[in-house]
């Protein structure tokens, strides 16, 4: 795990160096669904997938905020357009959430900015 925590790390960096704005890295539960998956299934899979990297990022000196806007998140989008969209939602708050919630002994804390405030 160091070794991805690493080369993510640099990855980070040459993103950085060269301008690219966008993710770096993607928690994508585009293959749980084609697998079969619920919806429910899938988004919570994309959470897990992305809290991990959250946490694999955060243990090797990598400040939240700036992974958190690296991670790229992927969900299915099929023929139901309220699932599809009721799906995004949620997974924005999910990941928002997951960054709002207190840290554990020896983790930083990060709360995002609310809009408007």
């Amino acid at each position: 795990m160091k070794e991805i925590a690493s080369a993510t790390a640099d990855l980070f960096e040459e993103f950085d160096r060269s301008g690219v704005d966008g993710s770096a890295i993607t928690a994508d539960g585009r293959l749980w669904h084609a697998g079969g998956a619920s919806e429910v299934q899938e988004l919570a899979a994309t959470v897990a997938a992305y809290l991990g990297a959250l946490r694999l990022l955060d243990d090797h000196g990598i400040d939240l905020a700036r992974a958190a806007a690296r991670i790229g998140l992927a969900l299915a989008a099929d023929a139901d357009q309220f699932q599809t969209i009721a799906k995004s939602a949620l997974h924005g708050f999910s990941s928002a959430e997951c960054l709002r919630a207190p840290a554990s002994p020896g983790r930083q804390s990060f709360t995002p900015r609310r809009r408007g405030g």
